[in-house]
């Protein structure tokens, strides 16, 4: 030890200095337990111990507050053994060391000239692997990508929402049948709507079709219809199925409709695409998948109230066996046509739209007579001349009923 200045009357010893410890100076029969040197090359002092030199940091855990930065930016810790108290702190060199809530991590085992590469155990009770987890799924908000999972459960016990072959189902909690659904207003964008309930109530007193229209030219037909099927008729070749699949072998599909049912033994099966003459798909599978089968077609004869774009009439279509018949609705027009003592015809404005009506009936309500002698003669297809054989007392009035 160099001393360059000792005074001894204070009991201190001021600018005092260790021994540069080299090679040639302390490793030469010099050495002996507690002998002291500075470490010029890791620039901190250290200590003989008998066997080596080692820091000069004490024995047990330390803290980063009681030792300067060595040469290589890290704290300079000593050697020392310590159970795990609060979380355990592992490194990749070896080294353990303990952490306790509020204060700075402490290690055990030499880390001269280590760097030390944390890593954490566990945390708050989560394990290592947890919080990695957690880090991993991390996302930036309002950039979810979804899930990989098919169901997707709301709250506890709550309904399910469940994706099947590209459709969207509200399951219960058990996942054993369907969900309700309430909304304020429900928009559909396709082009078929399918309800299975066998009565739809609707609380309004109108129903509008073809409400998206919005020129003349795009008017077309509309009405209300009535499914009816007849007996099932044997089809052509065989038919094979997987599932809802359908395929057959010198089958004629095309000549069938959508709607109507592919029988095979004493199942039935709605039809609710046809993709050729030999492929169909079904609404669903039959009990055992069919294999070069022979089938029938129960086929539609609906009954049908619709509106007539191109003739401008309602008609009602009757289904029978054999095809569908269509008549066309008869529609009134009535007036009172009152004498006046001068005039012996009338024109009657009835816009039926007909030129030559189907029905004219003529009486007297003011006396028994039917018709008053009267000719009809058509001006056009709204109006109707009623011709009579003598003027029309002041005291007659006769009423006209014209069908069309």
């Amino acid at each position: 030890m160099q001393l360059n200045h000792l005074e001894m009357e204070g009991f201190e010893l001021q600018q005092a200095g260790l021994e540069v410890k080299s090679t040639a100076g302390l490793n030469a029969g010099l050495l002996f337990v507690g002998r002291e040197a500075w470490d010029s090359t890791l620039g901190y002092p250290v200590v003989y111990n008998g066997s080596g030199w080692v820091p000069m940091g004490g024995a047990g855990p330390v803290a980063f507050s009681q030792f300067p930065l060595g040469t290589l930016g890290y704290p300079i810790i000593g050697q020392g053994a310590s159970a795990p108290i609060y979380g355990q702190v592992s490194f990749a060199t070896g080294i353990t060391g303990t952490l306790q809530s509020g204060q700075m991590p402490t290690f055990t085992g030499d880390v001269t000239n280590v760097a030390l590469a944390m890593t954490v155990a566990f945390v708050g009770g989560s394990s290592a692997a947890a919080v990695n987890t957690a880090v991993g799924q991390a996302h930036t908000q309002n950039t979810d990508t979804g899930t990989t999972s098919t169901t997707f459960q709301f709250g506890t016990g709550g309904v399910k929402g469940q994706t099947v072959t590209g459709e969207f189902q509200l399951r219960n909690a058990a996942n054993t049948d369907y969900a309700d659904l309430r909304v304020k207003s429900l928009y559909q964008e396709g082009s078929t709507t399918i309800l299975n309930a066998n009565e739809v109530n609707i609380g309004d007193s109108n129903v509008l079709l073809n409400w998206e229209i919005a020129t003349a030219a795009a008017n077309s037909d509309g009405g209300i219809t009535v499914k009816r099927l007849i007996a099932p008729a044997a089809g052509a070749g065989t038919v094979s199925a997987t599932g809802a699949a359908a395929t057959g072998v010198g089958t004629t599909f095309t000549g069938y409709t959508v709607g109507d049912a592919l029988v095979v033994g004493a199942e039935a099966r709605l039809i609710i695409a046809i993709a050729s003459n030999t492929a169909m798909t079904l609404a669903s599978g039959f009990t055992v998948d069919p294999s070069a089968s022979v089938y029938s077609v129960a086929v539609q004869r609906n009954a049908q109230a619709r509106w007539n774009n191109s003739t401008g009439f309602w008609e009602l279509v009757t289904a029978t066996g054999s095809g569908v018949t269509t008549h066309r609705t008869t529609r009134t027009y009535e007036v009172n046509i009152p004498g006046n003592g001068v005039l012996l015809q009338f024109d009657i404005v009835h816009d039926l739209g007909i030129e030559y009506p189907s029905s004219v009936m003529l009486w007297e309500l003011t006396g028994s007579k039917r018709g008053g002698g009267a000719r009809y003669e058509s001006i056009d297809a709204n109006t109707l001349r009623v011709k009579f054989g003598a003027v029309v007392a002041n005291a007659s009035t006769y009423k006209i009923v014209i069908g069309a």
